[in-house]
């Protein structure tokens, strides 16, 4: 029989579990509506009427914002549908 030591598997458990608590987030990317609208060749007025549609949010200094993830669903709804036009 092997013997098994209840103690360093708890630790060992302990520990892995740590360290993935401790692992930094991924940084997020944000971006101003403004380079928002240059890389999506979208009119900058289009783009602060439609904000809370295009799923980009206020910050705190009142600036309007959007997620570079949230931007990136936009440019693959484009390409799907544009089927190799340019918009610009």
């Amino acid at each position: 029989m092997t013997s098994f030591d209840l103690d360093a598997h708890i630790r060992a458990i302990v520990d892995e579990r740590l360290a993935a608590l401790s692992a930094s987030p991924a940084r997020v990317e944000v971006l101003h509506i403004k380079d928002a609208c240059q890389r999506m060749c979208w009119s900058y007025s289009w783009a602060v009427r439609c904000w809370s549609d295009l799923g980009g949010y206020k910050d705190i200094d009142g600036k309007l914002k959007i997620r570079a993830d949230v931007l990136a669903r936009h440019a693959d709804k484009m390409t799907s549908k544009t089927s190799g036009k340019s918009r610009c």
